[in-house]
């Protein structure tokens, strides 16, 4: 069934015409339905995070209740989070990509809505089309620019990917350590709820990088803080991008 929904979904937005057609729509003045979008965008967060099927599946009623009703604030996480859908369940890179660039096109010059949908384009979606040196810049950027309009989650993610994407990529490990240091160090005076996040992701490259510049050597160091408690944690959390980032550097620091 979501597969099918998905696949019908796609080709109402998909194409030149309906790309324009989105482009084009008037912005929604139906109150319940703004709610129902609001009330979609949250437990797209949720099931996001959870990685709950229901995540397509909620991506493709925003679209289609966009595509009725009119735009609203909350259409492009819609249409960027239904690119993200079609890129990992269906590799398909080049509508996502396309559809990605649409969903930025929806959120305008607003700098909000622009944080909202972009942290999902260039960190899941842009990166299978563009080069790492293009997608780095602009995920510093999107950490910044939440940053400054007070949207921890998306600056969190954004924060994240950016030390994800960048320790895998070969970049310098002096500046990335500083950068790294100053992300752990404003995200967790910033935010209680980052603690987590920061040691599931953050402080295991962090610790990597030490590791790799010789501040500390050797398996054991790598055990020490790459335990399998902290995979089992991961796991249960069902942070899988998190379980290999850990893995691959327990085998970089051994």
């Amino acid at each position: 069934i979501i597969v099918q929904e998905m696949l019908d979904t796609k080709e109402l937005v998909t194409g030149s015409l309906n790309e324009s057609k989105l482009r084009s729509l008037p912005e929604m003045t139906d109150c319940t339905k703004k709610e129902a979008m609001t009330f979609l965008e949250e437990m797209l967060l949720c099931c996001y995070q959870s990685q709950s099927i229901h995540f397509p599946l909620i991506a493709c009623r925003m679209v289609r209740i966009t595509l009725q009703y009119g735009r609203t604030k909350t259409s492009c996480v819609g249409l960027a989070s239904l690119a993200l859908s079609l890129v990992t369940a269906f590799s398909n890179f080049s509508e996502g990509y396309s559809m990605g660039k649409t969903s930025m096109i929806l959120a305008g010059s607003d700098k909000r809505l622009l944080c909202s949908s972009m942290h999902l384009v260039y960190a899941l979606v842009n990166i299978w089309k563009e080069p790492i040196q293009a997608i780095l810049p602009q995920l510093k950027g999107i950490y910044n620019m939440s940053l400054k309009y007070g949207m921890i989650d998306y600056a969190l993610f954004s924060g994240m990917a950016l030390a994800y994407r960048a320790f895998f990529t070969g970049s310098l490990l002096q500046p990335l350590r500083k950068e790294v240091a100053l992300y752990m160090r404003s995200n967790v005076e910033r935010h209680k709820r980052s603690r987590k996040l920061t040691h599931l992701m953050v402080v295991p490259i962090f610790n990597g990088i030490s590791c790799l510049r010789g501040s500390s050597s050797g398996t054991e160091n790598a055990e020490k803080f790459i335990t399998e408690e902290h995979l089992a944690e991961a796991l249960r959390n069902k942070e899988f991008m998190f379980c290999e980032s850990m893995l691959a550097i327990k085998m970089m620091c051994s």
